[in-house]
């Protein structure tokens, strides 16, 4: 944690000592297997801003995690049992830290850096006129909508950001103030490229929730009789119990949550990625993960944002039918696997580290 001590300069190169607070959420786990895009996103650009520009970075998430190069924020706690206001007490100790927030002394940073959807998190904020910068992962919900159109409000200094062009549209049409794109980026480093063409499998990546519908890539692969391996956090249980639980067997396997080096592991030997979303995704940060380790991604369009349909190795295909699903299998073979990973390099970590050190530099100069 940086101290009041510490001299604070941002050269216009982007590196110096600043001092930054990455307001995730009290309960947010940011060491792996990461439970989505958000908590890889918040974890990724905490160690790139310490590590490559110097920065001291704190950030509100589990305080009970290590990190090397950031540390949670100390918030106040409460021995009081307060599962009577909300259905555990885990959730409403986050939700008691999260106000906390707003009688925290926050002079040692320069500047907050918000990524949460915590309603209590912004609302405490308020009473934190610090520079702020906001990343929005999630599509507009009403809920979201209220806490931002607030936010903007009462807030002196603050930079929105979207992780997509087709996120921004959305929130575009809710919030007056504007809107920058920054999108997600990936380390090339740490996603092994093979070049084997032993590959077995289809792979299906995400949380477990009917907004990802890993049920859809279930019934493809019953139809088309694929050996198919799903990979992530039941995010769901009640629609995990029905909707994929009664279906595994030797062809249809869900292996659980796994770190990204297992996630290197099962991208060695996979013929191709199915996303098959109900929803828009914001980003889709699975999809180029898989084009880095050279695997093919075929996905509907609500899965493949605009951004990722002219990368090679992206199939688009809706699911309609088996002669639409069997021409995009076909599709697969002829893949140059070295090209999906040229591609995806488009969206690679040191744009987006840049992007957001220009964003923090602008927020800070203003007036």
């Amino acid at each position: 944690m940086p101290h009041q001590n510490d001299t604070k300069i941002l050269k216009t190169d982007g590196v110096g000592n600043l001092n930054v607070l990455l307001a995730c959420s009290p309960h947010t786990k940011l060491t792996e297997p990461f439970k989505g895009g958000t908590e890889a996103f918040s974890a990724t650009l905490a160690t790139e801003l310490s590590k490559s520009k110097g920065y001291n970075v704190s950030v509100i998430s589990d305080e009970n995690e290590f990190h090397e190069s950031f540390e949670p924020l100390e918030l106040d706690s409460t021995f009081y049992d307060l599962s009577d206001r909300v259905r555990t007490n885990e959730q409403a100790l986050s939700i008691y830290k999260a106000l906390s927030f707003a009688m925290r002394p926050l002079n040692d940073f320069d500047l907050i850096h918000y990524n949460s959807f915590m309603p209590e998190l912004y609302q405490s904020g308020t009473f934190q006129q610090l520079p702020v910068v906001v990343t929005l992962h999630i599509p507009p919900n009403p809920t979201q909508v209220k806490i931002h159109k607030s936010f903007c409000k009462l807030m002196k200094r603050v930079r929105y950001v979207a992780v997509s062009k087709r996120l921004k549209e959305a929130w575009a049409k809710h919030l007056t103030t504007s809107i920058d794109v920054i999108p997600n980026g990936v380390d090339v480093n740490k996603w092994s490229f093979n070049k084997s063409s032993n590959r077995s499998y289809y792979v299906w990546t995400g949380r477990i929730s009917k907004e990802k519908n890993p049920r859809k890539a279930i019934e493809i692969s019953r139809q088309l009789g694929l050996d198919l391996l799903l990979a992530g956090p039941i995010y769901d249980k009640e629609y995990f119990n029905v909707n994929v639980l009664p279906f595994l067997n030797n062809k249809i396997q869900y292996i659980g949550h796994i770190d990204q080096k297992a996630l290197n592991a099962l991208y060695e030997k996979a013929i191709a990625q199915l996303c098959t979303s109900n929803w828009q995704e914001p980003f889709g940060l699975n999809v180029i993960e898989a084009l880095m380790c050279g695997v093919p991604v075929i996905g509907n369009i609500n899965s493949i944002q605009p951004e990722f349909r002219e990368l090679y190795g992206i199939l688009p295909c809706e699911f309609q039918s088996a002669k639409e699903l069997e021409d995009k299998l076909s599709e697969t073979a002829i893949i140059n696997r070295a090209e999906c990973r040229k591609s995806a390099k488009a969206f690679g970590l040191k744009s987006m580290l840049e992007s957001y050190v220009s964003i923090y530099d602008e927020v800070l100069s203003e007036a």
